[in-house]
């Protein structure tokens, strides 16, 4: 049975690698997520160990929990490290120049696709397709992005946060958003899919103005 966790240090987006001991620390800790993805998809999570991840990884136990304490730390880590960055990409349109859901959306999934480490999406996205129960397991990062995108929508439409439109148009575009991610990471980025996605969440956002 998984666990619902609640977010560790080790699960938090690093920071940006400016020195050597930080870009070293860095690979080091993708290493340990490339490996313990690879595992969780090819033996399931429930039969791989930190033991397993460690000499697959050739580091010592130690070593791997020292960046992961537990194993589901790994197991989520790749969604927490997306969730942060989108509650860093609202928290930014909403503060710096206004923009609207989609502006931002498309601001992020550009950077999200392009300077970060997309093979770690693809074996996220492996990982839950062979182990379906990890998906139900949540934590603070996503339920923090999920509120900021809950107060982006219900500012765009004009109504409260707490409004039914916005529970709905919150959860319809967080499906579609996810769905959209999970299809890259088996096709790899596309300009026109991304095109086509951002006008299909304009139209799902215009239809679902609030009129008097």
């Amino acid at each position: 049975m998984l666990p619902h966790v609640t977010a560790t240090p080790a699960g938090q987006t690093s920071p940006p690698a400016t020195g050597l001991r930080e870009r070293s620390k860095l690979r080091r800790r993708n290493r340990i997520l490339h490996t313990a993805m690879r595992l969780f998809t090819e033996r399931g999570y429930e039969a791989t160990t930190v033991a397993d991840i460690a000499a697959a990884a050739e580091l010592a136990p130690r070593t791997v929990t020292g960046y992961f304490p537990n194993k589901i730390d790994m197991a989520t880590a790749v969604t927490d490290d997306v969730a942060d960055r989108l509650a860093s990409a609202l928290t930014a349109a909403g503060g710096a120049d206004g923009a609207d859901f989609v502006t931002m959306l498309d601001r992020w999934l550009t950077t999200e696709f392009t300077a970060n480490d997309f093979e770690l999406i693809r074996l996220s996205a492996d990982m839950h397709q062979t182990n379906p129960a990890l998906r139900a397991v949540s934590n603070s990062h996503v339920t923090a992005a999920t509120a900021l995108r809950t107060t982006v929508i219900a500012s765009q439409l004009g109504v409260p946060p707490d409004h039914p439109a916005v529970t709905i148009c919150v959860g319809a575009m967080g499906n579609a958003l996810g769905t959209y991610i999970a299809t890259l990471a088996k096709r790899g980025p596309d300009e026109q899919l991304h095109r086509w996605f951002l006008n299909f969440m304009t139209a799902m956002l215009s239809d679902a103005q609030i009129t008097d």
